[in-house]
């Protein structure tokens, strides 16, 4: 046997050097060390067939060229590989090489990745934490935490601890796949190379390293949606941070709230009767597209809220009567035949020898006019349309009655009557006012007070007296005589007519009263302020109270702006507005002016921050936290079924792993002008595979 101990160096298992060369063992009855001259310092590594040229038997030491072999006995040596336990491992070179399997690691797969299932047990429970800790919040004013902590901070805590839980084990199973990849049997996207390995390595430590995956793997393996998702968790912190909103609403607050409202009404004095007149004139001035609204309520916020409440009030019904009419025509009239009188000359000229029309009620109303274009509007306590209805009889406070042509443009000076001698059409209203019960509801919102009318009842309560009418006129009006003397009078100045309470339509307890000296008041008031006629240009003014700015209204009711309104069920409705803003002015002075009013009280609001979780947004977290489940079980699952051992990130099986073979084929990082870039593109030409718990070339 020939050496030279001059340029020798050995190298045992211990990996100490005994000398300059490098020496390899090689199995068998003794251990073997295999002497092997550097390689030129030009090529950076030793050769293959230096390295791998059989040099020995188990008769005795040969030498090949520059070898140099000697034996020796060698026992098993144990190995720690990070937390993977492994036997030491012989090789023998050459075409009979063969390989010692490594101790399987024998515990429970479950333990081999307990650490990596108890980091997803801990991210599952601080995500369960996120949920319960804005559930709790959600819908609550805004709240005031230890140390001045918000539920963003919470949040972007938890939120980071979450990732990070779920992250770790994510990690571990990416780091896992760099070598089930190269295991035999496993997933065959394309030859394994010692690049493949490096990359898998890489992406299981950061971002960078994820991206360059998927660069090259594409979606072409379940490693890439691992992948993915370790560049998708960089925007978790920040896209959690929508879950929580701070909008406004309203919140109650210590201030004023409240609404007038009445049970009853017995006034019958000057203050009282000063309320129903400035009602009366209030009701009739308001046109239809502006009509009386009921009275506001006092609110100390600029928003409050009220439940529902019930009032004693003042309704209005309106059906039409034209049906009823009977128009007759009067030839060479005069002004002393007309209603208007002298108020029509202007638009008439000297109006003697006018032919003129009489429409005619079958309570004694008339209405003679000349003109097409007016109206007649008066009380009288016979009823035509709710004479039949006795709560309607025995509640009412008056009955308005109105007349007016609907023939068009047909009365100007010029028209050619003679060719045109049909009967003009008429239209006839009646109207009645009565007492009632509302029940209303109101809201303030942004210093605007609402409130709207939602039932009401004129029921009446089923009590001795109660069944006599609640006012005591008879007035039959005529279309000239609007006088006090035209009324008769009942003896039914005593006693109080009740309504039944409409929350509670069984009791029979008095609550809701008009007396009938105060319904004397206003029926009087009514009639002889509302009745009034008018013409097109002018206006005779029955009343005192019914000037030309109470007119107008009323004729923008009828015939509308340009006196082009003809259709009868628009007419009926705009009339509806119009009358009901004197029933609703009526209802307000009640309200407030009443001796028996009381006020309903409900609560102030103000704006208030509070907390609202956008839940939605949850699912971001929890979609990532689903697939690494589904990633780290897969990979559990494949890591059992290929057997391969659970190496995960050690860096010491990385280190043990490689073959000298493979030390070889990748070179040596001596040199100049070799670095990162220059060993990766080595390492793409170096196929390999993990077989036997070692990283050899395929």
């Amino acid at each position: 046997m020939r050496s030279r101990p001059s340029d020798l160096s050995i190298e045992s298992l211990s990996g100490t050097p005994t000398s300059q060369q490098a020496y390899t063992t090689i199995p068998g009855q003794t251990s073997e060390y295999r002497a092997v001259s550097p390689a030129s310092p030009r090529d950076g590594a030793y050769s293959p067939q230096e390295r791998l040229s059989p040099i020995v038997n188990n008769a005795g030491v040969d030498h090949i060229g520059p070898n140099l072999t000697h034996q020796t006995t060698l026992s098993p040596t144990e190995h720690k590989l990070g937390n993977v336990s492994t036997s030491a491992w012989s090789f023998k070179t050459g075409s009979d090489q063969t390989t010692n399997l490594p101790a399987q690691d024998r515990r429970p797969i479950w333990r081999q990745w307990l650490v990596e299932i108890l980091f997803f047990v801990v991210s599952l429970c601080s995500f369960i934490i996120i949920i319960a800790v804005l559930g709790a919040y959600n819908g609550r004013s805004l709240p005031k935490l230890p140390m001045n902590i918000t539920l963003n901070t919470f949040l972007a805590f938890f939120t980071t601890f979450t990732k990070a839980a779920f992250m770790t084990p994510i990690s571990e199973a990416l780091s896992q796949w760099k070598w089930n990849l190269l295991t035999p049997g496993g997933p065959k996207r394309r030859q394994g190379t010692l690049s493949d390995f490096e990359l898998l390595d890489s992406a299981s430590r950061g971002t960078w390293g994820s991206c360059r995956l998927l660069g090259v793997f594409k979606w072409r393996h379940f490693v890439s949606m691992t992948a993915f998702l370790s560049i998708v968790s960089i925007f978790t912190s920040p896209v959690m941070q929508n879950m929580i909103a701070y909008p406004e609403r309203p919140a109650p607050v210590k201030a004023e709230a409240h609404v007038p409202l009445t049970a009853s009404y017995t006034e019958n004095n000057p203050t009282a009767l000063g309320d129903i007149m400035r009602a009366t004139f209030l009701g009739t001035s308001n046109t239809v597209a502006n009509p009386v609204m009921p009275v506001e309520a006092t609110c100390g916020t600029s928003n409050c809220t009220f439940t529902p409440y019930t009032s004693l009030a003042v309704c209005m019904k309106i059906k039409d009567v034209s049906d009823r009419l009977t128009v007759a025509e009067i030839k060479n009239s005069t002004s002393a035949d007309w209603t208007n009188g002298e108020a029509s000359m202007s638009a008439v000229g000297d109006g003697n020898g006018t032919t003129a029309w009489n429409a005619t009620l079958p309570n004694g109303i008339s209405f003679v006019t000349p003109l097409s274009y007016a109206m007649l509007l008066i009380g009288n306590d016979v009823s035509l349309a709710f004479a039949d209805d006795p709560v309607d009889r025995l509640t009412a406070l008056a009955h308005m009655f109105a007349i007016y042509p609907n023939a068009g443009n047909v009365s100007y000076p010029g028209f050619d009557r003679a060719s045109n001698p049909e009967p003009w059409a008429f239209r006839a209203v009646e109207v009645l006012y009565h007492a009632c019960v509302n029940t209303y509801e109101t809201t303030v919102v942004a210093g605007n007070s609402t409130t709207v009318v939602t039932a009401s009842s004129s029921a009446l309560l089923d009590v001795d007296g109660n069944d006599q009418s609640l006012y005591n006129a008879q007035c039959n009006f005529t279309a000239r005589d609007l006088s006090a003397t035209s009324c008769g009078y009942l003896d039914k100045l005593g006693g109080v007519v009740y309504l039944a309470d409409p929350e509670a339509p069984a009791s029979q307890q008095p609550k809701y009263g008009f007396s009938r000296l105060s319904s004397n008041m206003f029926t009087y008031n009514t009639y002889f302020d509302m009745s009034s006629s008018f013409v097109a240009d002018g206006i005779e003014n029955n009343m005192a109270y019914y000037t030309k700015q109470n007119y107008f209204p009323l004729k923008l009711a009828v015939y509308g702006l340009t006196y082009h309104l003809k259709d009868p069920s628009e007419q009926l409705q705009r009339l509806g507005v119009y009358f009901d803003g004197m029933a609703v002015a009526m209802s307000n002075a009640l309200r407030t002016g009443s001796l028996s009013n009381a006020q309903h009280e409900g609560v102030a609001l103000a704006n208030e921050t509070y907390v609202s979780i956008r839940w939605g947004w949850a699912a971001f977290l929890a979609v990532q936290i689903l697939l690494a489940y589904f990633f780290l079980a897969w990979t559990i699952y494949r890591t059992a079924k290929l057997r391969t051992p659970v190496f995960k990130s050690s860096e010491l099986a990385t280190l043990l792993a490689s073959t000298d073979e493979l030390r070889v084929a990748i070179g040596s990082v001596d040199g100049v002008g070799v670095g990162e870039k220059g060993l990766q593109e080595r390492a793409k030409k170096v196929p390999v595979k993990f077989e036997g718990g070692r990283l050899v070339l395929a």
